[in-house]
């Protein structure tokens, strides 16, 4: 008899280890979800910053309150790189795996949430980079740069 509850045991432990994960800011994940916690003076507001050889995507909060993201996986963010012709040289999410977890990510006022974004190696040239946030309802928060690289 007990052998026969080691295999159900062991798979809820290890199901159960799956989706604990604490989210902190610049941890990757994945979403479904904004929520608006009232009515905003100010707005959020997506950047790319370089730094160094990589950039950064954040999304600052520069409400008067609390922006709360459901995320369902480990992906927080998404970026591609298009080359001078338009077309899609590189798409990070792209054979990837992501946990399936869902978690949720506040952002108090004055805040930011920022993830770096780490580029392929690509041939010299012009590029256009666009990040978003991968949380349902946050396509506002897509943004994008044109960028030189060496």
């Amino acid at each position: 008899m007990m052998k026969k509850l080691i295999p159900f045991i062991l798979a809820g432990v290890i199901l159960a280890g799956c989706g604990t994960d604490e989210v902190k800011d610049g941890d990757q994940e994945n979403g479904n979800h904004v929520e608006h916690n009232g009515m905003e003076d100010g707005e959020m507001k997506a950047a790319i910053t370089k730094k160094d050889s990589t950039y950064e995507y954040s999304v600052k909060n520069e409400t008067d309150k609390e922006m709360t993201f459901t995320f369902t996986s480990g992906q927080t963010i998404d970026f591609e790189l298009k080359d001078a012709d338009g077309k899609v040289v590189y798409k990070d999410s792209e054979n990837k795996m992501y946990t399936q977890a869902i978690r949720e990510k506040t952002i108090a006022p004055g805040d930011a949430l920022a993830q770096e974004i780490k580029l392929p190696d690509l041939p010299a040239g012009t590029y256009t980079l666009s990040a978003w946030l991968t949380a349902k309802g946050s396509d506002e928060y897509k943004i994008t740069e044109e960028i030189e690289l060496p």
